[in-house]
């Protein structure tokens, strides 16, 4: 299945398949580059990383989905040498708002993943959510009662 980024909330059976294929690759890639998660900050840098990026779930939700990077099913990604510089462009404001839409989230359940949860936790939570395991509208009990 093909996951194109989309910037608008979709709706109906195909919107699930999209949002658990987005969650499930994005906790994929998570769990093998921990060092890749930092929940305490949108996007920052860290040397020991070949690119210095490091970012929060809503963080990693803009890179991909404004084509900066690219999530295999697999967890791996590759970068694109001619994206967007979204650490020095993108509002704040933009990170939480289309974080949310991009995982298909409302704002209580992105508040809770983006502001609440540990970098272990909103791997969990992602990773529930990719298999099917969590639905959308339950993230917010996952992270207050992990």
């Amino acid at each position: 299945m093909t996951v194109d980024p989309m910037p608008a909330i979709l709706d109906g059976e195909l919107a699930d398949e999209v949002y658990q294929e987005r969650a499930r690759r994005l906790a994929a890639m998570l769990a093998a580059r921990p060092e890749r998660l930092d929940m305490g900050s949108w996007t920052g840098h860290e040397p020991s990383n070949e690119c210095g990026t490091r970012a929060c779930v809503a963080g990693w939700s803009v890179i991909w989905n404004q084509g900066a990077v690219d999530i295999q099913s697999d967890g791996t990604m590759t970068w694109d040498p001619n994206g967007p510089a979204l650490c020095v462009t993108y509002p704040r404001t933009s990170f939480e708002r289309d974080g949310a839409r991009f995982l298909g989230l409302d704002d209580t359940n992105a508040s809770a993943l983006f502001f609440s949860a540990t970098d272990r936790d909103a791997v969990d939570v992602l990773r529930r959510l990719g298999s099917g395991e969590l639905e959308r509208t339950d993230v917010h009990h996952a992270v207050y009662h992990s």
